[in-house]
């Protein structure tokens, strides 16, 4: 676990949002929070990102091997 992702966690507790997606607000549920205490995501958000980020670095290693 990155210092970083606990921190956030203790930020979203403070400000009233902690168990809240942070992609789009709906609750991260009970059971995910008990096994990641700082889960900021809904499981379909976060398989949503992580597939663009898959791609957009699929897309810019494409580009890199193409420059001659």
């Amino acid at each position: 676990v990155h210092l970083a992702a606990v921190n956030a966690a203790l930020a979203r507790l403070d400000d009233g949002t902690y168990g809240r997606c942070t992609e789009c607000r709906g609750p991260v549920g009970d059971e995910r929070l008990a096994a990641l205490p700082w889960a900021a995501l809904l499981c379909i958000d976060r398989d949503r990102i992580e597939a663009h980020n898959v791609s957009s670095h699929s897309l810019a290693s494409a580009a890199v091997e193409e420059q001659p």
